[in-house]
């Protein structure tokens, strides 16, 4: 069965109904193991053309009165006058099915040059349909490399993290059973030890988390932000008790997209708004909706240190910490995988300039349900 994009098939149709203006009807068919099938037409259904595939002659200027053509029951049925049909050759020699138009009447003045424009024709959806079968292609082998890469991602994760966590859990026997033994010095080395361990770690689950944006096999579906910023809010519990943040969510929207990665984009983006706190300030973030055309705009705003204008779009790089964030824990992947997501979501997400304190990201999340 013909596997050909939106673009291909709009070129094809614009093709028939070129060919219209000298006959009545025009169609492209496809051959199937025991049949063939229409796949694109302009006023007709399910007409065959076997003719020019069985030998017979490619223009048939009165298919009433000839017998090969008498034989297709398409033939009587739609009472066709004047036939020409030109087979659809790939460059490996098959023959991907017809290019036929035909008119109810007998047109006497079709020949030669009708008969070369076909062709030309045909060569034209050979070449549309040898590109897409090939964008297809490739689309099924990178398919095939994430899921490999979903497979493996976890695994490789896990193995890394593996020999820190026995670095983390040594660290601390040695701190519980030798600490009074190390002096400050060791002491200061040990925890040196253990910190570095546990970025490490961080690092690792946050490349792990970068990486597999895009690699979900849940389906796009109806999206309740509200439902979804909820249950952000309580996984991140310890945190705004930690920092005595006050977190405000007004009346979210329901769109189309993929709940897993939308609750990465918004975790990551209260997370950041309660980290990046002036020294001795208490978070104070709201995250509100409102309708712009046909789409809905999300915005967290922060009373936090605030983003420079002039690193508003690098802080979406992977590993960037922009200006004053390079004070504080973290490894600068959570805007750049809020970034992927919102782009997996046909979205997008900015740093609004010109904020008078603080930070304000606006996201467009998706379409709406």
């Amino acid at each position: 069965m013909a596997s050909l994009s939106d673009e291909t098939l709009a070129l094809v149709t614009e093709m028939l109904r070129a060919l219209r203006s000298h006959l009545a009807v025009a169609f492209v068919s496809e051959f199937t193991d025991d049949d063939q099938r229409v796949f694109r037409a302009i006023d007709v259904e399910g007409p065959d053309c076997p003719i020019v595939v069985g030998g017979g002659d490619p223009i048939i200027p009165d298919a009433s009165v000839n017998a090969e053509a008498l034989q297709i029951p398409a033939t009587l049925a739609l009472g066709v006058g004047t036939h020409m049909s030109v087979p659809i050759r790939l460059s490996s020699g098959e023959v991907f099915g017809t290019f036929c138009c035909f008119s109810d009447q007998v047109v006497p003045d079709v020949g030669d040059a009708d008969l070369a424009t076909m062709r030309r024709l045909a060569a034209s959806v050979a070449g549309l349909l040898e590109r897409d079968r090939a964008t297809a292609d490739r689309m099924a082998t990178l398919q095939s490399r994430y899921t490999d890469a979903s497979r493996i991602g976890p695994t490789i994760a896990h193995d890394l993290k593996t020999p820190l966590v026995s670095v983390l859990g040594f660290s601390e026997l040695l701190s519980a059973h030798y600490g009074d033994t190390l002096g400050e010095k060791g002491a200061e080395w040990l925890a040196m030890v253990s910190s570095s361990a546990r970025y490490v770690c961080q690092m690792i689950d946050d490349i792990a988390a970068f990486a597999n944006v895009g690699m979900t096999s849940e389906p796009p579906g109806h999206v309740d932000l509200g439902e979804l910023v909820s249950t952000v809010v309580q996984a991140l519990e310890s945190q705004v008790e930690a920092t005595a943040a006050t977190i405000t969510v007004g009346e979210l929207p329901v769109v189309t997209g993929y709940g897993g990665p939308l609750r990465q984009l918004f975790q990551n983006l209260l997370a950041n708004a309660m980290k990046f706190t002036q020294p001795g300030g208490k978070p104070n973030v709201a995250l509100v909706a409102h309708a712009d055309g046909d789409a809905w705009i999300t915005t967290v705003a922060d009373n936090g240190i605030g983003i420079a204008d002039s690193e508003r779009d690098r802080v979406f790089e992977p590993f960037v910490r922009a200006g004053g964030a390079r004070d504080y824990d973290g490894t600068g992947l959570g805007l750049a995988v809020a970034r992927r997501v919102a782009h997996l979501q046909g979205g997008t997400i900015e740093a609004l300039p010109d904020t008078p304190c603080g930070t304000i990201m606006r996201v467009r999340p998706g379409k709406p349900a």
